[in-house]
């Protein structure tokens, strides 16, 4: 037996892919095929004929479907349907047989990038990260440390972040370097830029409008969704940058998008969602494929337009406010590194996409990390719940998988891990201008600086300044979650000069 066909036989019969082959012969009318096996000869079940195969040398093997004659000349009979739902079904299969750690095709053959399905290869994420941070270095770009790994568990936990901050940060440049270092470029259309404009007050601009001739006019997003929608598409990952996103209010020209991210579920293995765009608009029907991943940069100031909680629900929100202009470990790091060693990987979609869409997904594998995180999360909910700024289970849902994938990957500690999620999901939904306000900051202060608010009374009560506490243990390396401890102060800060604080102006 070729080692191709030998690999093949492997696959099918691991646990996780024996549902697929088995609705293939029982559902959809496929049948077993071998250069050996007579036309006479049937086999009756995948075990039997994984027995029989074994025996065979030189043998060529696969799982085929045959159409009727009759079947394709019926004038309902849709093949490029039929041929794409029979692609989505054996989609994991295919992935794993062809774009495992290899750097050949099918036929052995070089194709200059490595391609692999790190749903076999948790171990293999950091090293991958690793890689395309060389690549950004290479490119002249530098992040601060374990920015590359949060951008990348932001997505991994939901598709849609937003990156926020002071001009000239980089942000968008991190998105699309981000991007081609996965392959992906405007050159291949697996990257696009949309400037947001202040006058987009709906959805036409992104999707389309359909003109007084009643012609669809399909909007920039709509190409990526349909072509990120094709079978021979759908292993390679696909980025939309959202430019200035919040020059016009997101509510009005997104919303669309983010209630068709809301119908996400499972169905054969992949993520689906209702559709976006119908047949009687651009002849297919197509929503967000589970290979497309959104991301949005933000100018915060008179400008532009705030968040609602809507919004912030369904994101990690990066901030860019931390600048350290006499930083030049990343321009150190590049020296010596040659063009092999800061090359662009090739991973399949999956290596982006959720393995999660409800906690009772994860929950089985992980409940200590779920229930730790959700201990913390406990905790700080009923701090929040004085001034109605709580979460609710979409928020707690994202924050465990992101601390989920971070203990599988090994990318940073827990702590590290929960800061970023208190920093990204829990900050962002504080402002005002009252003392509720300024208790619900030095109560998070104390949980973020030593863990608990055991003391909280004496702060709170101005007997003991929760700033010069802070200092103290930022001198002495001591803080429970740096970042954001340090967003609360400049936002105690800002509530105690000029009587109003956000996450936003702070």
């Amino acid at each position: 037996m070729r080692a191709l066909e030998q690999r093949f036989i492997n696959i099918l019969m691991e646990d996780r892919h024996k549902p697929i082959v088995l609705r293939l012969l029982k559902e959809e009318g496929f049948v077993i095929t071998s250069e050996w096996l007579n036309s006479g000869e049937k086999i009756q079940d995948i075990e039997s004929y994984i027995s029989y195969i074994r025996m065979k040398t030189g043998s060529k093997t696969g799982i085929t479907k045959f159409f009727k004659p009759d079947e394709l000349l019926n004038e309902g009979f849709d093949l490029e349907a039929k041929l794409y739902h029979y692609f989505r079904l054996f989609l994991p299969i295919w992935e794993q047989l062809h774009l495992k750690d290899k750097k050949t095709n099918i036929d052995g053959e070089s194709t200059g990038v490595e391609i692999f399905n790190y749903k076999q290869d948790d171990d293999q994420i950091f090293g991958v990260l690793q890689k395309m941070k060389r690549y950004i270095n290479h490119q002249g770009f530098q992040y601060p440390d374990k920015l590359i790994e949060n951008f990348y568990l932001s997505l991994k936990t939901k598709p849609f972040v937003i990156l926020a901050g002071i001009s000239g940060t980089g942000k968008t440049k991190l998105i699309q370097k981000f991007a081609e270092a996965l392959g992906a470029t405007e050159a291949n259309g697996q990257f696009m830029l949309i400037p947001v404009r202040p006058d987009w007050n709906d959805p036409s601009d992104l999707i389309g409008y359909k003109d007084l001739g009643g012609t669809f006019r399909r909007g920039k997003l709509t190409y990526v969704l349909e072509a990120a929608s094709e079978p021979e598409n759908l292993q390679k990952p696909y980025f939309v940058c959202l430019d200035e996103m919040n020059l016009a209010r997101v509510e009005h020209y997104f919303s669309d998008l983010l209630s068709i991210l809301e119908t996400q579920r499972w169905q054969d293995g992949h993520i689906v969602t209702d559709k976006i765009v119908t047949e009687d608009q651009v002849g297919s029907n197509f929503g967000i494929p589970e290979n497309v991943f959104f991301i949005g940069t933000v100018n915060m100031d008179e400008t532009t337009h705030p968040f609602s909680k809507k919004v912030l629900d369904r994101a990690n929100t990066i901030e860019f406010n931390y600048i350290q202009l006499d930083s030049f470990h990343g321009l150190e790091d590049i020296v010596g590194i040659t063009e092999e060693e800061s090359e662009a990987v090739y991973p399949a979609a999956s290596f982006l996409t959720s393995d999660y869409l409800q906690l009772k997904d994860a929950y089985a594998n992980n409940k200590d990390v779920v229930q730790r995180t959700v201990g913390q999360l406990v905790r700080i909910n009923t701090i929040l719940e004085n001034i109605h700024a709580h979460v609710g289970f979409r928020v707690r849902d994202s924050i465990c998988f992101y601390l989920i994938y971070n203990e599988r990957f090994s990318l940073m500690t827990t702590d590290e891990a929960m800061d970023i999620q208190i920093m990204q999901k829990i900050l962002p939904r504080i402002q005002g201008n009252n003392s509720a306000v300024k208790k619900v900051i030095i109560e998070l202060l104390l949980i973020c600086i030593m863990g608990s608010t055991v003391q909280s009374k004496e702060y709170l009560d101005g007997e003991r300044d929760v700033e010069q506490l802070w200092i103290k243990h930022v001198t002495e390396n001591n803080v429970k979650y740096p970042q954001s401890s340090r967003k609360l102060i400049y936002m105690l800060r800002r509530l105690d000069d000029d009587g109003f604080t956000s996450f936003w102006v702070s």
